[in-house]
């Protein structure tokens, strides 16, 4: 579940338009949105613990968790890997993505030389 949040923060704590209009967004109380408080709390000291500098969840529209400070600007690197394995590691999870096709079947290929039987 903290994976979850965390995606789920990171995702949208990076986007541009938040930090420069955070009017746009509604407060609400997490476990409107299917969150907990309690849980979010344990965030909170993780985020504090880890070196964070600031998370921002926002669900449907809502503002459910704010932490740090939200309304500057970071310098952020290497984030895109991050963010494409975990969005890899929820489309498995649906089912959408089958890790048991082999590179061929999925007509996958690569700059010459290309792949072989063997590599």
């Amino acid at each position: 579940m903290i994976s979850r949040i965390l995606l789920l923060g990171i995702l949208l704590g990076s986007i541009k338009c938040i930090a420069q209009n955070p009017n746009q967004f509604s407060y609400a109380e997490p476990e409107s949105k299917g969150f907990s408080t309690e849980k979010l709390e344990i965030l909170k000291n993780y985020l504090s613990e880890s070196g964070s500098s600031s998370m921002l969840i926002i669900v449907g529209g809502n503002i459910i968790f704010e932490w740090g400070e939200t309304n500057k600007k970071h310098l952020v690197h290497s984030m895109r890997k991050a963010i494409l394995n975990s969005l890899y590691g929820i489309a498995i999870a649906r089912g959408q993505i089958d890790t048991t096709m082999t590179l061929r079947e999925l007509r996958i290929n690569d700059i010459d030389p290309k792949l072989t039987d063997q590599s």
